[in-house]
């Protein structure tokens, strides 16, 4: 998929969202809310997953290893 307000990489098991709305400072709206939803459906391990929601809860991720 290709997004209008998100960077997705992933590799060698980890993956980075960067937010792509310099022009209005990252803020969020609807549009980068549905772009970052669906980013996060498509990673593809536990793991993945938990760093993400660690970084939106501000906490320290609980890795499995998986």
């Amino acid at each position: 998929m290709d997004y209008e307000t998100i960077i997705l990489q992933s590799e060698e098991g980890a993956a980075t969202i960067a937010l792509n709305r310099p022009e209005k400072l990252n803020a969020m709206n609807e549009k980068l809310a549905d772009e970052l939803e669906a980013a996060i459906l498509t990673l593809h391990t536990e793991d993945q997953k938990e760093g993400l929601k660690a970084f939106f809860e501000k906490r320290e991720p609980k890795f499995k290893g998986e």
